[in-house]
């Protein structure tokens, strides 16, 4: 028979199924089946059972002893699953359709389920954050104007996962006003030159700076907001007449470029 739990109990989480056997000829072995399927059979009376992996209801224990002779007995109760709500995963910021620009506070959610969670952050497919902050700054300047992707999955102390999806547009963030200051047009110059930027309306923080000669990228970097002298190897390229071009994009996704016709002239 079953010694745990009881005939008619309500049970949740990791449950303990205690089983017992008498007269015949020793020793037993034990097989238990659960809604008929069976999950255990061996020599152990007793069997760790996840309740988490079944329906809310009721659910049937089975139980079949073999003794040393081959001779068998028979025994079954009914109990009911009762776990806690199911685990969801939501956003709760930027809501879906929204569209974004700059730094984007992205807030996720967790119901149900057994905490402490885990929070995994998807953007475009790519993994970006993962662990018990329910905020991710998210720099969306960074990312090409347009459609893209948020994806979450939360994961409950128990192992047992869900996940939400939104997806939001990132604007361009407007245009900038770019110059370049130095060198000057028509310069004639060579070796290293540093190449001074000027730049108006960009928002606070970091701002990508990308500069092609004849549209070959020469330089990329990312800054602060402190004025930008970007260094342009002129050796590793052909002298002759080059229009020099440096586009700026800042953390609100704005964007603008400045160009300069130079001739390079190296010995």
């Amino acid at each position: 028979g079953f010694s745990t739990p009881a005939q008619g109990a309500t049970v949740s989480g990791s449950v303990t199924v205690g089983m017992t056997a008498s007269g015949g000829t020793a020793p037993y072995t034990y097989t238990l089946t659960i809604d008929g399927t069976q999950v255990a059979s061996g020599a152990s009376n007793t069997y760790s059972w996840t309740t988490t992996g079944y329906s809310p209801g009721n659910h049937t224990l089975g139980l079949t002893v073999r003794d040393n002779t081959g001779a068998t007995a028979t025994a079954s109760r009914t109990v009911t699953v009762q776990n806690g709500t199911p685990l969801t995963a939501s956003f709760t910021s930027p809501t879906q359709g929204a569209t974004v620009s700059g730094t984007v506070t992205v807030t996720m959610a967790a119901g149900g389920g057994t905490a402490p969670y885990t929070y995994t952050l998807m953007i475009d497919g790519t993994q970006v954050a993962s662990g018990a902050s329910t905020t991710y700054g998210w720099n969306a300047g960074a990312y090409a104007a347009g459609s893209h992707t948020l994806g979450l999955t939360v994961r409950d102390n128990t192992g047992a996962t869900a996940t939400a999806g939104i997806t939001v547009t990132v604007s361009s963030g407007g245009t900038l006003s770019v110059a370049v200051t130095t060198p000057s047009p028509g310069a004639t110059v060579s070796g290293t030159v540093w190449v001074t930027i000027w730049v108006d309306g960009a928002a606070a923080g970091n701002k990508t700076y990308t500069m092609t000669a004849n549209g070959t990228q020469v330089w990329n970097e990312s800054n602060g907001d402190r004025p930008a002298s970007l260094p342009w190897v002129t050796t590793n390229g052909t002298n002759g007449t080059k229009t020099l071009t440096v586009t700026v994009r800042d953390s609100a996704g704005a964007t603008g470029s400045g160009s300069v016709t130079v001739t390079v002239a190296n010995p």
